[in-house]
């Protein structure tokens, strides 16, 4: 079987800045190589890809969501820290390019993210081994070992995970602050406003909706699923008091 490696290179570039990175960038850049040798002779791969991040200020992302980031994006326009290390990123990508026989794939508007999710989608099961080294828990719902396998380069250890499905529908349902994507009972810009927040969701509720085994393409089209958000919905307006003619 074929085995592939596929490193997050963004987080391991990340990981190793730090303010006086500037200072020292061969240093920075020696560290990120060393790693990836590591990686390389930990697993033996007949291919090595890197995967990265690239001008993600014009994220699709954001034309779908606009609140997408929101705060991270307002901070960065004016960070000069995170528009040097930009620079110097891809600068460093050019010189891999140049000296490796490593695939590196970016593309303009796309996120590592992206790149790695569809590597795994059309990965051939059959034939083939794809090891994703990277600790971002995003990555959580593509394992499904034993051909699609993910380890975290800050515990060294590989993840396990019991249903990455479940797990990804309860990522679905409760956002993610770090994003700023608020759950799915809350406004879109709930963390880019700041006179607003998020409503409050049990973990209950997720339960109820994971084991209605919905389509999160098609939620409202399964009865279980609509009567478990209608139920919620009404027992929270019935707790503020707001008579049943005013909640439709």
């Amino acid at each position: 079987m074929k085995r592939k490696i596929v490193i997050d290179l963004s987080h391991i570039a990340h990981a190793n800045w730090n303010p006086q990175t500037s200072q020292n960038i061969n240093l920075w850049k020696s560290t990120i190589f060393t790693s990836i040798l590591l990686y390389i002779e930990k697993f033996s791969p007949n291919e090595v890809v890197l995967a990265t991040d690239y001008a993600v200020e014009n994220c699709w992302r954001v034309s779908f969501d606009k609140y997408y980031k929101w705060r991270k994006r307002q901070k960065d326009k004016i960070n000069r820290e995170k528009i040097f290390f930009k620079s110097e990123l891809y600068k460093f990508i050019q010189e891999l390019k140049d000296i490796t026989p490593w695939k590196i794939l970016f593309v303009e508007g796309c996120e590592a993210d992206d790149i790695i999710g569809l590597l795994s989608f059309e990965l051939n099961h059959s034939t083939e081994e794809l090891i994703i080294i990277s600790k971002d828990k995003d990555f959580h719902q593509l394992i499904d070992p034993p051909s699609i396998t993910m380890y975290d380069p800050r515990k060294h250890v590989f993840v396990t995970i019991e249903d990455s499905y479940s797990l990804m529908l309860n990522h679905v349902f409760r956002g993610d602050s770090t994003d700023d994507i608020p759950n799915f009972l809350s406004d879109a810009d709930s963390f880019a406003n700041p006179e607003k927040k998020q409503e409050i969701l049990r973990q209950k509720l997720i339960d109820q909706l994971i084991n209605s085994k919905v389509d999160i393409t098609q939620p409202f089209s399964n009865k279980e699923f609509a009567d478990a958000v209608f139920t919620y919905s009404r027992r929270k307006y019935e707790k503020k008091q707001i008579p049943w003619s005013k909640r439709i």
